[in-house]
């Protein structure tokens, strides 16, 4: 070679990015217009590869679930040596920007995601879905955040990353959030603050393995909860000056995002109810699984000479209730059931926590309380126009309503004696 001609300067080869979309039932001319989609994009700019293959996985009867299809997949890919992945259902869209901005992150990445966008036939428009979390590498703001508002399946993956995390076919809704978890806490996963595909509104596949949006939500509420455990995650709140730790243990819970946002549940409610007792109350709280703030506040703003009995399932307090909290004076633990309550007692207050079953609870009561004891009871919506007759039949005199973000409750105590008239007129008042 001649000594004034420069050396020829290779270039490393630019890998390729396989596509893997599982075909449901009813999705095969869709899946061409994914496809389509992906051509587009990769016709814009191919960011940092060199080709792109479509992985098709044909599950027409719906008998292969989306993990075993996606799982086929990636074994393809893997076999043919392709480094990253993008999974795309196939009635979705890649967006035309897509592999620029996977390029743009390539390499500080294991996972890319984008911000969750749709279409549908009616908007056909693709819209970020408001008030989703935005930009983050955080798997803690992943776990805490409404699942709805975090994470979609279009996204990017290295092959390697895949193939140690595969789908676990056992699961027929949810498998998402459980493959995300994982991925996210053994790779570096970033979400950033533009689309990489858009969502295809009212096109779910069928099939026997398909199921429901109600479903999905509570099985992805089981995996978010073992998530949390496993990081351990706590809530700090303040209230009157005092400082209370709460474990976050279910992070899909209503009251548990209340904490998660620096809020104690109920806390603006029961302090006007602790104004309307005599000195030295007796309170007995009765709830479910997510009784532990009330308990935590009876604990720490309650008289100090305060007598509490708490009716509870066993493990409503052990993750909920701050540990450095004072000991409530009385504790009875169990299964609570509308019926069985201490006997040969009498108490000030009756906390009532357990919507749907509020008005057995009060059934109960008639017998167990006098003219002087307040009932706090928070009602389900379908428990509302009940709640209006039995006042009007005079049983139970109302108020005080009291709305919260995520609840409604009421006080009420016994009539002292029955007045027809002024029943109705008071539980006309009830909304």
């Amino acid at each position: 070679m001649s000594a004034d001609r420069p050396a020829p300067h290779h270039q490393p080869r630019q890998p390729d990015c396989a596509v893997i979309t599982p075909i449901g039932p009813g999705h095969q001319q869709l899946a061409a217009e994914a496809r389509d989609s992906v051509a587009a994009a990769f016709a814009e700019d191919p960011g940092i590869f060199a080709n792109w293959q479509w992985i098709a996985i044909d599950d027409g009867e719906g008998r292969l679930g989306r993990s075993k299809a996606r799982n086929q997949g990636v074994a393809r890919a893997a076999a043919s040596g392709v480094p990253w992945l993008f999974f795309l259902d196939a009635d979705d869209l890649m967006d035309r920007h897509a592999f620029r901005n996977h390029a743009r992150h390539a390499d500080a990445v294991d996972g890319l995601w984008g911000m969750i966008s749709a279409f549908s036939a009616a908007t056909p428009e693709p819209e970020l879905r408001p008030g989703q979390l935005g930009p983050t590498d955080d798997l803690l703001l992943i776990v805490l955040n409404d699942p709805f508002l975090t994470l979609q399946m279009g996204h990017f993956v290295r092959t390697s990353v895949a193939l140690a995390h595969p789908f676990d076919e056992r699961l027929d809704t949810g498998e998402d959030f459980d493959y995300y978890l994982r991925v996210w806490s053994d790779g570096r996963c970033r979400k950033i603050d533009h689309p990489l595909f858009h969502n295809r509104r009212g096109t779910h596949a069928g099939g026997p393995r398909s199921l429901g949006a109600s479903r999905w939500r509570a099985a992805v509420r089981e995996h978010l909860a073992r998530a949390s455990r496993r990081l351990e995650i706590v809530a700090t709140v303040e209230h009157r000056g005092t400082r209370l730790v709460f474990h976050i243990d279910d992070p899909v819970a209503d009251f548990q995002q209340e904490l998660i946002r620096g809020r104690l549940p109920r806390s603006e409610e029961l302090d006007r109810v602790l104004g309307l007792l005599p000195p030295r109350p007796r309170i007995l709280l009765v709830g479910g699984c997510e009784v532990g703030p009330s308990a935590a506040f009876y604990a720490h703003f309650a008289h100090p000479e305060a007598q509490t009995w708490l009716l509870c399932p066993s493990d409503a307090l052990g993750d909920a209730l701050d540990p450095d909290a004072p000991p409530c004076p009385r504790r009875s633990v169990g299964g609570p059931r509308p019926g069985h309550l201490p006997s040969g007692e009498r108490w000030d207050l009756v906390h009532l926590e357990h919507p749907g079953q509020s008005l057995d609870w009060l059934a109960s009561l008639e017998a167990a309380v006098d003219e002087q004891s307040l009932i706090y009871l928070e009602l389900a919506a379908d428990e509302l126009a009940p709640f209006r007759d039995l006042c009007k039949r005079g049983c139970w005199q109302p108020l005080e309503m009291m709305r919260g973000e995520r609840r409604q409750a009421v006080l009420v105590r016994r009539h002292p004696a029955r007045d027809p008239i002024r029943d109705s007129a008071q539980a006309d008042a009830v909304p």
